[in-house]
């Protein structure tokens, strides 16, 4: 009897180790398939790298691009704020009145090239149907979610990052987070007329 018990541990222990081998090179997969397509501006094989839920973040930022107004982007958080005018000095307006989904919004993102070059992942962490992986030479997370279709890259972990980093940042230079948005656009060489801050779609 011990002996079966002990064959049926090392069967189960030997199929946990053999299904984590393989969620472990899915996530790479995917991750690579997504910097490469990110890379190339291949926008459509890019977003069906991502998960759900990054798609539904660029719906919210939509609305925020075309109707938030100063007082309402004053109560978002300063990752929300600076992404909003990023797109908004780097998205012509007509074009981005005309879009009507998230997914609109993260293509147009990445056929501008809005997106950074990857870095490559080194321990990769499995929880369940969700993973975090660090990249080489950064302290920075990246998340991935296992949805239906497989392993998928999770901005949303990304925006989380650049938020807290916001917040420190923030009350580390005493400043308010639409000083601290402004003067990193510009840093960037990006413009920020007055109007960045006005609704960019009419009612």
């Amino acid at each position: 009897m011990k002996k079966i018990l002990s064959l049926i541990i090392c069967i189960s222990v030997g199929a946990s180790v053999l299904a984590q081998k393989e969620d472990i090179k899915a996530i790479k997969t995917v991750y690579a398939a997504y910097d490469k397509a990110a890379s190339k501006h291949d926008a459509e094989e890019a977003v069906r790298c991502l998960t759900t839920s990054s798609v539904e973040c660029y719906s919210k930022l939509l609305g925020l691009c075309k109707t938030a107004d100063s007082t309402t982007l004053a109560a978002m958080p300063a990752v929300d704020i600076f992404m909003t005018l990023t797109i908004r000095a780097r998205t012509d307006a007509s074009l981005l009145c005309g879009m009507n989904t998230g997914k609109d919004l993260l293509l147009n993102a990445l056929q501008e090239g809005m997106t950074g070059a990857a870095l490559p992942l080194e321990t990769i962490t499995i929880q369940g149907d969700t993973a975090y992986a660090t990249v080489k030479s950064s302290t920075v997370q990246h998340r991935f979610v296992k949805e239906s279709t497989g392993w998928k890259v999770d901005l949303t972990q990304t925006f989380a990052i650049l938020s807290q980093r916001f917040e420190i940042v923030t009350q580390k230079l005493q400043i308010s987070k639409q000083e601290l948005c402004v003067a990193t656009l510009k840093q960037s060489g990006i413009e920020v007329p007055a109007t960045i801050w006005e609704p960019t779609c009419k009612k």
